[in-house]
């Protein structure tokens, strides 16, 4: 069972715990401990939760006035470069700058020994490689065909 390996969930957000009609009376997370393989766990999230994401962002407009950073540029030993390279032409003071690239690596993922919510459990960079087999790969390219374009991974 996949959890031998990974561990049981941990998590306190509400929407978890709440029995679902669609599950059976389960809850989200007892729904997801009952599959049977990291490879289902997958598949249910992209029909899911996860899938609403992916969704949400591909749909997502540009806008100028945000910066939008792919997860692997945020856990980089270059995070704060890119981030500062990034405010380097916004009509913004010195001090401001230096302010907000502070407040940057206060809340950065990186910077975790200040967080309460351990949201993120593992920064490592492209986890995906290590679980995404051809099938899921295929899985994932039919239901989101635009996604890996839009979000700037091909």
């Amino acid at each position: 069972h996949w959890s031998q390996q990974w561990g049981p969930l941990q998590s306190s957000e509400d929407w978890l715990h709440v029995s679902r009609d669609e599950f059976n009376g389960q809850t989200y997370r007892q729904k997801v401990e009952s599959l049977e393989s990291i490879e289902d766990v997958f598949s249910f999230e992209m029909d899911h939760a996860a899938g609403q994401t992916i969704q949400d962002m591909t749909t997502w407009s540009d806008d100028p006035n945000f910066l939008e950073f792919k997860f692997e540029d945020l856990v980089s030993e270059e995070a704060s470069n890119h981030f500062r390279s990034n405010i380097d032409s916004w009509p913004l003071s010195k001090v401001e700058k230096y302010l907000l690239l502070n407040l940057f690596e206060h809340f950065s993922i990186r910077n975790r020994s200040n967080k309460q919510d351990q949201h993120v459990r593992n920064t490592e960079s492209q986890q995906y490689k290590k679980y995404f087999n051809d099938d899921l790969n295929a899985e994932f390219n039919k239901r989101f065909p635009a996604a890996l374009n839009k979000l700037g991974y091909f």
